[in-house]
């Protein structure tokens, strides 16, 4: 089982809400590199956009959040396009990029 961060996903949660956005949903998965699944809900215009924050496991041991992965897109595999994927490392410099990461999930709001 894997540490869940629970400090850092409730900082992150409150954080989207600010920015608009609404975890519509939380979903475990069988995939091992995966602890959990945020689908989140644009609240603001466009309202309705999906977005998904996947909080990945380190792949050395797997025992670990490490970080988290926000997309356009639900994560299908560790191989899907990541060219608009946006990371944020869960270390111990982890705030100094929270602003960044939901500014960069922020773009998504316009994207296709």
């Amino acid at each position: 089982m894997s540490e869940k961060k629970p400090y850092q996903k409730s900082i992150l949660h409150a954080e989207l809400e600010k920015n608009g956005w609404s975890v519509a949903s939380v979903s475990d998965s069988k995939e091992w590199w995966i602890d959990e699944i945020w689908e989140l809900n644009l609240t603001w215009s466009p309202i309705g956009k999906l977005a998904y924050i996947t909080f990945v496991n380190d792949p050395d041991l797997g025992l670990y959040v490490w970080s988290a992965v926000a997309s356009p897109i639900h994560p299908l595999d560790r191989g899907q396009d990541t060219s608009r994927e946006f990371h944020l490392a869960l270390g111990n410099q982890w705030e100094s990029g929270l602003k960044k990461f939901v500014d960069d999930l922020n773009l998504l709001r316009n994207s296709d």
